[in-house]
């Protein structure tokens, strides 16, 4: 079991102008990455190269015509792109592995 205090890490700037995060987790050669995000309204929109799990934790973001709020849940395919509502969003954001077939493990 493990807890890590996300309150008292500081907010980064993120790659994206209008970003900042929480890195939590990241295994790059498996293509996994958990942070928690801060968008600025005009952060823009952006979509990712493989399959994203989302939770609105503030704010909105939308996804084509839906606006999903709070303590919302997203799966969101790779391709499709999410933006944030008129007052920005915080976002716990878990990027899955990327395209192809899994890493193969030694036995």
């Amino acid at each position: 079991q493990a807890a890590m205090d996300t309150a008292g890490m500081p907010w980064q700037p993120a790659e994206r102008p209008g970003v900042r995060e929480r890195l939590l987790y990241e295994a790059p050669e498996h293509g996994e990455r958990v942070s928690l995000e801060r968008w600025r309204a005009d952060a823009g929109g952006r979509s990712f190269d493989r399959p994203a799990e989302i939770l609105v934790l503030d704010g909105t973001v939308r996804t084509g015509a839906r606006e999903a709020g709070p303590l919302c849940r997203i799966l969101l395919l790779e391709g499709v792109q999410i933006s944030p509502g008129a007052k920005g969003a915080t976002l716990y954001l878990r990027l899955d592995r990327k395209a192809g077939p899994p890493p193969v493990r030694p036995a």
